[in-house]
């Protein structure tokens, strides 16, 4: 499954909502940003996971309840935080 499918299957999962999920994002910035300044982002890394900046791929997971997993092929799983 590619990484956008997973990220849009997430969202249904939980319930929520892009306007939803950037409410998240603000909460989580704690910087006093409308969810309106996320949107955007929002929307690019749903559209293109590959092509955004890791740290805004890496809070639009957290925000849905996840973390990145990387497993090398020659070593045990490791979370990236």
């Amino acid at each position: 499954m590619e990484l956008s499918e997973m990220l849009q299957e997430r969202l249904k999962q939980r319930d929520l909502t892009k306007y939803a999920l950037a409410k998240i994002l603000a909460e989580m910035d704690g910087s006093g940003k409308p969810p309106s300044q996320y949107t955007s982002r929002l929307a690019k890394v749903f559209d293109d996971p590959r092509g955004r900046i890791f740290g805004n791929l890496e809070e639009v997971i957290q925000a849905l309840g996840g973390e990145i997993i990387i497993r090398w092929t020659d070593t045990t799983e490791q979370a990236v935080r």
